[in-house]
């Protein structure tokens, strides 16, 4: 999983009002910056790793930053697919994050704003930082509130329930965000949830 970190940086505003800017730095792994067609699909993935749904969330590509190394492999994908170096640089330009060389190898680094609802309100980082967090303990990765229909299904993927926490999870975060998806996919088509008794007692059954 990925490592998440909260700084803040301190600044005055015109009004002379303290204000606190909050950033979070993100290790992701080598891979997941060596397939990027194109831009809305790296921020795509970052959302997903963050726990979040891709298609219920918004960008501002302004509060965002990247190690050298993530924008060097994702030129050259797109150096391959053909575009030029200055079709890239415009690209970067006009909708890239920034590149931030003090940060080291496969980090990003996102600003409170980056993330926006659908109203393009910004989402607090505390909030999706505890999000993330809250799901993983001990190398496990927690999927909560399962639709009682989606039980054979977490089993086929290799989610263990935990009796104790009554909640599937994975050690396998790639898993983990699969389980996720199949459970956001099944409410978005009105599936019911059940409570986690009623989840316990069908595993018992299998």
């Amino acid at each position: 999983m990925n490592e998440l970190k909260n700084e803040q940086r301190h600044f005055n505003e015109g009004n002379k009002q303290e204000a606190i800017i909050q950033t979070m730095n993100v290790s992701i792994k080598p891979e997941d910056s060596v397939n990027i067609t194109d831009i809305v699909s790296f921020y795509d993935n970052v959302a997903e790793t963050m726990g979040l749904n891709k298609d219920a969330v918004r960008f501002d590509c302004t509060k965002i930053d990247v190690s050298r190394n993530i924008q060097e492999n994702i030129f050259s994908v797109w150096e391959k697919m053909g575009a030029s170096r200055l079709e890239i640089g415009m690209m970067w330009c006009n909708s890239g994050p920034k590149t931030d060389d003090t940060l080291p190898q496969d980090t990003i680094s996102i600003t409170h704003g980056f993330f926006r609802n659908e109203n393009d309100e910004p989402i607090p980082l505390m909030e999706i930082t505890a999000k993330a967090q809250a799901h993983i303990v001990d190398g496990r990765h927690y999927i909560p509130n399962v639709p009682f229909e989606l039980n054979k299904k977490m089993l086929a993927l290799g989610c263990q329930w935990d009796p104790d926490a009554k909640c599937w999870y994975h050690t396998d975060p790639i898993k983990a965000q699969e389980a996720e998806r199949m459970v956001f996919e099944e409410r978005e088509r009105g599936g019911p949830s059940v409570a986690p008794s009623l989840v316990k007692e069908t595993v018992h059954e299998m």
